[in-house]
C-alpha cells in the first residue's frame, strides 16, 4: 500500500483526492493492486466505498485522467525504487539529456521521449552504466537494475502505456551559469517560494540539492528560523544566501 501512496503523492503523480484512506479502501475492495490499476478506476469502482459521494467520485476520476502526463524525473521518483530519491531521479534525467550511453545499445535518436522507450531501453542498462552517472552510487545502480529487470514491473509499465500514461523530458537548458554544478543546502522557512519551487529552480539552473552542510556545499539558502545548518555553514565559511540574494542569481 505504501508504494501506491508514494506513487500518487505530491512529488510523484500528485493525484488530488487519492489519499491514504482511499487507497486502502481501493486495495481492500480489490479495485487496485498496482500502479497501473489506478488509471482504470471508474465512478462505478468508487461508489461502494465508504462515504464516497458521486461528486467526489467525479472529481477523483477527473483528477486521475488529468495526471496521465508526467515529467520523467517525477515518473522515476514515483516508482518508489529503493535508494532512488528525487536527486537520483534528477541525475538520471540530466544524464539522458546528454545522450547517456548504455552498454548493449544506445538510447533512441532524440532520447527517451515515451514510456515505450523506458520499457525497451531501461532494462538494458547495467549496474556499471547507472553507476557511471556522477552522483549515483552502487546501491542505487543495483536497485535500478533490479527494478527494471523485473518482468512484473515491466508489465505494469506496459499496462500504464496502454492506458495512456505519457512521460516527457523537459528540454530546458539554462544560460545562467551562477548555479551550474553548484550544491545548495536549504534551511528555514522561505516566504517567496515553497521548498519544491526552490528545488525546481536550482535543478533547472544546473545546480544540485543536498540535505546537509559539508565541504562540498557551495551555498546555504536561509529562510526564517534557520537551524543548526546556519551555524555550521558560518563556521565552515560557506556562502550564505537570503531570498533576495537568491532571486538575484536567477
Amino acid at each position: 500500500m505504501q508504494k501506491i501512496i508514494h506513487f500518487v503523492s505530491r512529488k510523484g503523480f500528485d493525484i488530488e483526492g487519492l489519499g491514504e484512506k482511499i487507497v486502502e479502501q481501493l486495495i481492500q475492495e480489490g479495485v487496485i493492486e498496482n500502479f497501473a490499476d489506478i488509471f482504470e478506476i471508474t465512478k462505478g469502482d468508487l461508489k461502494p466505498l465508504e462515504r464516497f459521494a458521486e461528486k467526489s467520485a467525479d472529481n477523483l476520476v477527473r483528477a486521475i485522467s488529468e495526471k496521465k502526463k508526467i515529467s520523467l524525473e517525477k515518473f522515476i521518483f514515483a516508482l518508489g525504487i529503493r535508494h532512488v530519491g528525487e536527486e537520483t531521479a534528477f541525475l538520471i534525467v540530466g544524464a539522458i539529456r546528454k545522450e547517456f550511453p548504455i552498454s548493449n545499445s544506445q538510447f533512441p535518436k532524440g532520447g527517451i521521449n515515451s514510456l515505450r522507450d523506458i520499457i525497451i531501453y531501461f532494462p538494458k542498462i547495467t549496474v556499471e552504466d547507472w553507476a557511471s552517472i556522477k552522483g549515483i552510487g552502487e546501491k542505487s545502480a543495483q536497485s535500478l537494475v533490479g527494478w527494471f529487470g523485473d518482468e512484473k514491473n515491466i508489465n505494469i509499465l506496459t499496462k500504464m502505456q496502454a492506458l495512456g500514461v505519457e512521460i516527457f523530458l523537459d528540454n530546458f537548458e539554462s544560460e545562467n551559469n551562477a548555479m551550474k554544478n553548484k550544491t545548495f543546502v536549504l534551511t528555514g522557512a522561505l516566504s517567496s517560494f515553497t521548498r519544491e519551487e526552490i528545488k525546481d529552480i536550482i535543478r533547472k539552473e544546473g545546480g544540485k540539492i543536498s540535505s546537509s552542510v559539508s565541504a562540498k556545499t557551495d551555498f546555504l539558502l536561509v529562510g526564517e528560523n534557520a537551524g543548526s545548518k546556519y551555524e555550521k555553514a558560518q563556521k565552515m565559511g560557506i556562502k550564505i544566501l537570503d531570498e533576495k540574494m537568491f532571486k538575484e542569481m536567477i
